[in-house]
């Protein structure tokens, strides 16, 4: 199918514009968007494989991490949001130093939700990346196993500043 390089293209330049905008924003509802942009990205990539190997399963496991990622995001932005109403600054990262020790509840669920789209063990998050990994390499397809190696990577560095909120809420002291 040609769909699929050209997909896959555009899944690449969506998730380099999420991670560009991640590593020079501060804003943390910018930072949230682009981590979306990022997941949005990947899901783009699952559905033209999807497409590519015609398999329901293809098909139900990009729905489930769609919703999965859509849930954790969807949480995520309410509770910045809430915090500033209940009188914390919240829009740079910056102003969630302390959080943990300010509002423990919102910081422990937005910590959770951090873990999951990470995909950190034993989180929803971990799950679906590796289901989707073992798809990809159950094909033995050398291009798709690259890509899997590539994924792996670019979540390594996306976990760098989904793990970097919860060190600002938890370790860093309030400003």
């Amino acid at each position: 199918m040609t769909e699929l390089p050209m997909l896959l293209w555009l899944s690449f330049a969506l998730f380099g514009l999420g991670l560009v905008g991640v590593m020079i924003r501060r804003n943390a509802l910018v930072m949230l968007m682009c981590m979306e942009l990022m997941l949005n990205a990947v899901i783009l990539a699952l559905v033209a494989f999807s497409l590519q190997t015609r398999s329901l399963d293809g098909t139900v496991l990009v729905f489930l991490i769609f919703v999965v990622a859509a849930a954790e995001i969807a949480i995520a932005i309410p509770i910045v949001m809430l915090l500033s109403r209940h009188g914390f600054e919240s829009e740079q990262i910056d102003d969630l130093k302390g959080l943990s020790r300010r509002s423990p509840w919102y910081a422990a669920v937005m910590a959770i939700f951090m873990f999951s789209l990470a995909g950190i063990p034993p989180t929803v998050g971990f799950y679906a990346k590796l289901a989707v990994l073992q798809a990809i390499v159950s094909t033995n397809v050398a291009l798709y196993i690259w890509l899997a190696v590539i994924a792996v990577l670019l979540s390594l560095v996306a976990a760098f500043y989904y793990l970097r909120i919860v060190k600002v809420m938890y370790f860093d002291e309030p400003a």
